[in-house]
Parts: C-alpha cells; structure tokens; sequence
C-alpha cells in the first residue's frame, strides 16, 4: 500500500513540477533538485504519451487548466508541495526531516483559500495540505500517531491533486 502511494506521489509531484515550470511571468516557482528529475521524468512521460494522435486541450478549451496556468496560488502552493512530497520520498521514516519540510509548506499553505474559479479538487486538496500542515511540529517532534495522520492528509491531498493535473 505505501509503495503504490508513493508512486501515486511521484506522478503527481512530476505532474505538478512540469505545470509549475509553465507558470505566467509575474509567478515565483521555486526550482529544487528534486523538481529538476521530476521535471524530467514528466518531460520523459510527456514524451511518450503526446505521440497519440489527438491533440492535447489549450488553456481556452480547458477552464481547470486556464485557471491553474494564471494561478499565482496553484503555483505557490504546488512550488511548496513539490518539496514536501520528495522529503516524504526520500526521508520516509525520518519525522525531523519531514517535519521541517512540512514547516515550509506550512508557510505557503496556511491561510490559503482557493481562489475564485478554482476547480473542487484544489479546494479539497488545499484543505488536506492546510489539515497536514497542523501537524508539522508534532512529526519534527517525533509523534508517530501525528506523522502517520499527516501521511494520510498529505496522501488525501494528492489523490485530489492527482485528477487535477489529469486535466491540466
């Protein structure tokens, strides 16, 4: 079960790095090692699946994607998420270092509210990053309970995340 939610976890945070790299002028995205492989890997993915004959959607057919592509907070938060999900990759059962990656995206997720437009799924996904968030300093401080409640809100995020980059 955790392997499977682990490479749920890799798709989408290739997903969310390749839309984050494609974000407007005026946007900050943060660039990290881990988003330049996982940038990679969703070129390489890319790659493979634009070969289809049916042409992908513009942003003006798409509402979700328009609105993620001119997004300031989809591209903050993503930035902030993409960090968080190669700590919890990376650094699984070591709660310090995946307490003080929540901590930083504790600074980009909390007090967020979607904004106008926004699809359902970033509602839900922001609330299950906000619920994680909460948590940060129980899992730095070594709460087993707290670090596996912040797995499973961290894990509920994605799986909203996940459709949501499906459409973008």
């Amino acid at each position: 079960m955790r392997r499977a939610a682990a490479t749920c976890l890799l798709v989408t945070a290739a997903a969310l790095a390749g839309c984050a790299s494609s974000t407007p002028a005026g946007s900050k995205a943060v660039a990290t090692p881990a988003t330049a492989s996982t940038t990679a890997s969703a070129s390489a993915s890319a790659a493979s699946t634009t070969a289809s004959p049916v042409a992908s959607p513009s942003a003006s057919d798409n509402p979700t994607r328009a609105w993620a592509l001119n997004s300031p907070q989809y591209s903050a938060v993503t930035s902030a998420f993409i960090p968080m999900a190669a700590t919890i990759m990376s650094a699984h059962e070591d709660t310090a270092k995946v307490g003080k990656a929540c901590t930083e995206m504790a600074k980009t997720v909390n007090g967020q509210q979607p904004e106008a437009g926004s699809p359902a799924e970033w509602s839900q996904a922001l609330g299950d990053l906000q619920k994680a968030a909460k948590l940060c300093d129980a899992v730095t401080a070594g709460d087993a309970d707290a670090y596996d409640q912040l797995q499973d809100d961290f894990s509920s995020a994605v799986n909203h995340l996940k459709p949501l980059t499906e459409q973008i």
